[in-house]
């Protein structure tokens, strides 16, 4: 007989953060009674939910005014009311949240007394990011890193992607129940299709590739000061893709030698931005989980990546990829060239960690082991 699970309410608050990942997790965990609510920005944010039911799909527009903006971050009223509403369904047995879910941090734990809710921790720290005004400051202190410690201290049931970052929450809430499962990949059809071609590469091939939002904990200002001071690697263009403001300028050294693409990369482009690099690297300084590994190794790109923790995991089973000392652009420099003289394709890496991972079975091994046998479940 066919084991039959409950509905699940997935939360997805700020889509637009994530959207590969949820939607990874939810067409994996999806099953006829589920619903979704979601925050999106645009219109043409509703297609990445083409494949679900429309009538269990409930979205919610960030409103553009900046006092409607401040409120919906704070207190999202019509989000909250719909979620209150879906979750005395009877075919709902529990709520899942996503993306972080800053604008929701009263709500949540309040919504876990009455519905059995699991918190995704994806940062257990706040990252820091770049911030060039008192009233980013002040927002990014109330708005984000400030709902973040008030989710992970009192959410009570936590699932994160990464063993270290399980350690440090139980070790630091020894009352909350947290649980692992792997990232997923962040490939879907769209990346995996695309076969647009990057506008600013035109004839450009073999390149140092960092594909991501800059952002001072991802250690591109390290990358410059090795690619700038290693005359070997300037043999390759630079390529630095991804919105986000540099700390300090690119070395007129070599700037001729920098293509700066500072836009969202479509889904649709990025095949092409990866499958043309000659290395990927990604020097974070800090970080909780990434899913960047995956993109890379589904392409096969060659990785360099820094002995952060959760790099680290993934590097313990794959020797493919290549280690450097974070924020160490000497130790950067030697392993980007190591790379680049002894290429390893890393679809290996792909095809051992995300290509057969999914979270259905151990999602819900995890689930009765956080809240026994659910009442809610329907036939």
């Amino acid at each position: 007989m066919m084991e039959r699970y409950p509905g699940i309410l997935f939360i997805a608050s700020a889509y637009n953060w994530m959207p590969q990942y949820a939607s990874s997790v939810m067409s994996d965990l999806w099953n006829d009674h589920s619903h979704i609510v979601v925050g999106i920005y645009r219109e043409e944010d509703k297609w990445h939910f083409k494949d679900f039911p429309a009538e269990r799909v409930h979205f919610f527009y960030y409103p553009s005014g900046w006092l409607k903006g401040k409120i919906f971050a704070m207190h999202p009223f019509g989000m909250i009311a719909e979620i209150k509403r879906l979750a005395r369904l009877p075919e709902i047995g529990m709520a899942l949240a996503l993306t972080i879910d800053t604008p929701l941090s009263h709500f949540l734990p309040k919504l876990e007394r009455s519905l059995p809710t699991i918190y995704v921790v994806h940062n257990i720290e706040p990252h820091k990011f770049t911030l060039t005004s008192l009233r980013k400051r002040i927002f990014n202190r109330y708005f984000y890193a400030r709902p973040i410690k008030r989710l992970v201290r009192n959410m009570r049931w936590q699932i994160t992607n990464a063993r270290w970052q399980k350690s440090k929450l139980k070790e630091k809430y020894p009352t909350h129940k947290v649980a692992y499962l792997p990232f997923p990949s962040l490939v879907d059809s769209e990346i995996a299709n695309g076969r647009e071609s990057v506008k600013a590469l035109q004839g450009v091939e073999k390149y140092i590739l960092f594909f991501g939002k800059v952002e001072p904990y991802k250690g591109v200002e390290t990358l410059i000061e090795a690619y700038s001071s290693t005359p070997a690697l300037q043999a390759y263009p630079l390529v630095i893709a991804g919105k986000g403001q540099l700390s300090n300028p690119v070395p007129e050294t070599i700037k001729e030698r920098v293509i700066r693409i500072d836009e969202f990369v479509p889904d649709s482009q990025v095949a092409s931005l990866f499958r043309h690099a000659a290395v990927a690297v990604y020097p974070y300084l800090k970080g909780t989980q990434s899913g960047v590994v995956s993109i890379a190794s589904y392409f096969g790109t060659p990785i360099v990546a820094s002995d952060i923790p959760f790099f680290q995991e993934i590097a313990e089973k794959s020797p493919e990829i290549k280690l450097s000392k974070a924020g160490d652009a000497t130790s950067l420099a030697s392993a980007i060239t190591q790379a680049l003289q002894s290429p390893e394709n890393t679809r290996l890496v792909y095809d051992a960690l995300y290509s057969n991972s999914h979270w259905r079975k151990e999602f819900w091994h995890i689930v009765k082991d956080f809240f026994g046998s659910c009442a809610k479940v329907r036939g």
